[in-house]
């Protein structure tokens, strides 16, 4: 999984102060300029932002592809491949060997394999 790169908001900067309506350089600032990554980008430019380490950054803090984002989501998850090698056969095998006796004594019918 490589590392994305943290795109900096006001959201995130030491500046803002608690209720996220004013920063110590711009002022006043309206909601839609505290996610704003242009805003921060020009403190960033001039060397006044400064990240403030406890807040949590949000999705606008990181740019993600669609597609990149669903194959890591998909190689994080899907361990089938190493269930298998380290126990000779796959988890649906598993299920059934582990439930298939308890499913037939409760007398609920095996599912048709997909």
């Amino acid at each position: 999984m490589k590392k994305k790169r943290f795109y900096p908001t006001c959201r995130v900067c030491d500046k803002l102060n608690a209720e996220m309506n004013c920063c110590a350089i711009y002022g006043e600032l309206e909601k839609s300029q505290v996610d704003s990554k242009e805003t921060a980008a020009r403190c960033d430019l001039k060397g006044d932002y400064i990240r403030y380490l406890h807040a949590t950054p949000n999705k606008y803090n990181y740019e993600f592809d669609v597609e990149d984002q669903h194959q890591e989501a998909v190689e994080l998850f899907d361990e089938r491949d190493m269930f298998k090698a380290k126990h000779g056969f796959s988890v649906e095998e598993f299920i059934n060997r582990t439930f298939g006796e308890i499913a037939k004594n409760m007398g609920i019918e095996e599912r048709p394999k997909q």
